[in-house]
């Protein structure tokens, strides 16, 4: 017996100024708790990935980005069949859009790049693709 789940496709946000990132606390509901993460969301019916990406931004962050950059398209390749669109999302904008499907975001921070490496590596980042993608763009752009 084999499962396969296939579901809409998401995206994710890395919305950085200068060497600072964003990211948001929200409470999970099905792991009932608050949880530090990058702002992300599902594309809705007819949407681009870039759309929803600015959607979800100014839903979840109340920014939308002067510059949006698909940094990554990624597919699972296991049981679950669904893509994730990674954006870097700069030159951010004052601007909110209402917040309709139940999410919980508790508040929005502001961090040095480094902070959120670290707190990926320490595993209190909920964890993502775009943890992957992170990192891998901040090894690119900052020299060790």
């Amino acid at each position: 017996v084999f499962e396969h789940v296939e579901r809409r496709p998401t995206v994710s946000m890395i919305a950085i100024e200068g060497d600072y990132v964003y990211i948001i606390a929200e409470h999970r509901y099905e792991v009932d708790e608050v949880v530090d993460k990058f702002p992300a969301g599902f594309v809705d019916d007819g949407e681009e990935p870039r759309e929803a990406a600015q959607r979800e931004l100014q839903e979840e962050m109340g920014f939308k980005a002067g510059k949006l950059t698909l940094l990554e398209r990624l597919t699972p390749r296991s049981t679950f069949d669904f893509p994730e669109y990674v954006f870097l999302a700069e030159n951010l904008i004052e601007s909110s859009l209402p917040c309709d499907d139940g999410e919980d975001i508790i508040e929005v921070k502001k961090l040095p790049m480094k902070e959120v490496a670290d707190m990926i590596l320490e595993e209190s980042l909920y964890y993502s693709f775009t943890s992957f993608v992170f990192l891998k763009y901040y090894l690119q752009t900052h020299k060790f």
